[in-house]
């Protein structure tokens, strides 16, 4: 079972780049399914194997089997429970940005710690959430773009911005760099204890939504006027695009570049080519909102209507929790009109190739 996947040694099981996007495995988890959220904002795995996901009711934690909704811990000074962005903390529990209500922390067994700007404010809109490979904690967001160091003390990074700079993303690259994405003030890249603005004004006049960085050492930048890929001496690189908006990227074990659009599904980058996975292919929305790899290499999809995940598993495994009316079968033969019958100590289920559709049991007659 899928549990099974999630708490598994860990090992490198990367999506094959050589197989065609609808050669893997996509399950799909909707409200139907019971997932306790629609739109899924973010998400990460701890330490200890769980996946989270960032609803607009709070955190949601997900087993491979069952999902559990934590909520957020009442405090008089959140004015929201949308949780925006997330990142797994190396002490085991995970951080969280909250819209316009600061940042947080929860350790995974109950305890809670809500922060504020560098004011001492916690109505602060926070769509952007880190923590680096030193340990330290980036936070951006409407107010500031601050780092925390020496305990609590928050270093802001643009105190002279005027308006103040809106930090929409961060990504940190294979040299430990800290890359900073904001809104109308360009793009920033964090090195040698100096923020330095990266020189391409073109990006002064957009969003940028999301960064991520290839195997290549190339920098591949999503902006509202499109993706933009920028080779590592920091020139641009002519790639073809799909020409759609892209929410959130990522490149994932070998190297695949993974855009989720606004709208228009998901969308691969490999070997020079894009492919894309829609909704009409079993992507539980079009509107892809978040994207993450598991220690395992399976890629996951938070949309607007739910959850879904690409695996290269190609034997699905089906039990009581997929509709069978037991966890073992002791035959299965085919139908001639398709599909076919799975025999089990509770009876004849018949199987159409997408649910099991008729049962035949004691009170059938047996």
């Amino acid at each position: 079972m899928l549990s099974l996947c999630l708490f598994a040694p860990i090992c490198s099981f990367a999506l094959d780049p050589n197989k065609d996007v609808y050669q893997y495995n996509c399950r799909t988890w909707l409200q139907q399914h019971g997932l306790p959220a629609n739109g899924i904002n973010a998400i990460t795995q701890t330490k200890d194997g769980y996946i989270w996901l960032a609803a607009n009711s709070g955190l949601v934690r997900f087993d491979g089997i069952t999902f559990t909704s934590v909520g957020l811990a009442r405090s008089p000074r959140l004015r929201s429970t949308q949780i925006t962005c997330l990142s797994s903390s190396f002490q085991g529990g995970i951080w969280f940005g909250i819209k316009l209500s600061s940042f947080g922390y929860y350790d995974g067994r109950g305890k809670w710690t809500f922060g504020t700007d560098s004011q001492g404010v916690s109505d602060w809109d926070v769509p952007a959430i880190l923590e680096a490979k030193d340990g330290r904690l980036w936070i951006g967001g409407d107010k500031a773009c601050v780092r925390v160091k020496n305990g609590n003390q928050l270093q802001p990074l643009f105190p002279d911005a005027s308006p103040p700079a809106y930090v929409t993303c961060f990504v940190q690259d294979s040299e430990a760099r800290i890359w900073v994405g904001t809104t109308g003030h360009g793009l920033y890249c964090f090195q040698q204890e100096k923020l330095v603005k990266f020189p391409d004004n073109a990006l002064d006049s957009c969003t940028i939504t999301a960064l991520a960085q290839d195997n290549d050492g190339q920098l591949w930048v999503s902006t509202t006027s499109g993706l933009i890929c920028y080779d590592a001496q920091g020139r641009r690189v002519a790639v073809d695009s799909p020409g759609y908006q892209a929410r959130t990227l990522l490149v994932d074990q070998n190297g695949v570049l993974w855009a989720g659009t606004f709208g228009n599904g998901l969308w691969r980058y490999s070997h020079g080519i894009w492919s894309s996975l829609r909704k009409t292919d079993g992507l539980a929305d079009d509107y892809v909102l978040s994207l993450a790899e598991d220690r395992e290499g399976n890629i996951w999809i938070g949309t607007r209507e739910g959850l879904s995940q690409l695996t290269d598993v190609k034997f699905p495994t089906f039990g009581i929790t997929e509709g069978l009316n037991a966890d073992t079968a002791l035959s299965v033969s085919t139908s001639p009109r398709g599909g076919l019958w799975a025999c089990t100590p509770s009876g004849a289920t018949y199987f159409d190739g997408q649910a099991f559709a008729e049962t035949y049991a004691t009170n059938s007659g047996l």
